[in-house]
């Protein structure tokens, strides 16, 4: 395990129109952030989502078209393979008023992205691959 303490919390919106884990990795490296927790609500135009088949070692992609209610998203930032790197999973809302969600893949618009993002300071937060799962996890 390791140890942190709350350095800052930066609480705003990020870029309409833009992707939502690009825009989160784009603030993150702008900050010099290497370990946060993150949460978002809002609204989106379409989103990428999967489930991780753990047997074959890779997401199983799903999407949602159409303008979407963030109901949650949830999350951190690290860094990976010496990049900042957002990892967060999302439930979403449709007109109907139906859920869907896993975890947050690329191409998720953002239309309003409140966000909150609890930046911590203490042990360096990395991610390494790990063979007998096959994800990237904190060492």
């Amino acid at each position: 395990m390791h140890n942190f303490q709350v350095k800052n919390v930066f609480v705003g919106l990020l870029p309409a129109g833009g992707d939502l884990l690009t825009e989160l990795e784009r603030f993150a490296a702008k900050e010099g952030i290497s370990a946060a927790d993150v949460q978002i609500i809002g609204f989106a135009d379409g989103a990428t989502f999967g489930y991780y088949d753990d047997q074959k070692h890779e997401y199983i992609q799903k999407r949602m078209e159409g303008k979407l209610e963030i109901i949650s998203a949830v999350g951190n930032v690290s860094i990976k393979e010496g990049k900042h790197f957002a990892h967060l999973h999302i439930v979403l809302g449709d007109e109907k008023g139906e859920l869907r969600g896993g975890h947050l893949l690329a191409e998720t618009k953002i239309l309003v992205a409140e966000t909150r993002i609890t930046v911590l300071e203490g042990d360096e937060l990395v991610r390494q691959y790990d063979p007998q799962t096959g994800l990237w996890l904190w060492r």
